[in-house]
């Protein structure tokens, strides 16, 4: 049995309609296939993350 805890000050609600929720559902497929198939964003995101990493650990930081 897993347990999620969270630490949160604040709480916030949303209201979506139906079809928003099923909008956001995603099959195990599309999952999968997002996570071998990254986007042209998702790897520039990933190489300023490293670019990043790398600077901090030049420096010392890290």
């Amino acid at each position: 049995m897993e347990k999620l805890v969270i630490n949160a000050t604040t709480v916030e609600t949303v209201s979506m309609t139906e079809d928003e929720i099923k909008a956001l559902e995603k099959t195990e497929g599309e999952l999968l296939y997002e996570l071998l198939n990254p986007s042209t964003e998702d790897i520039q995101q990933a190489e300023f993350e490293i670019k990043v990493i790398t600077l901090l650990m030049d420096m010392g930081v890290i």
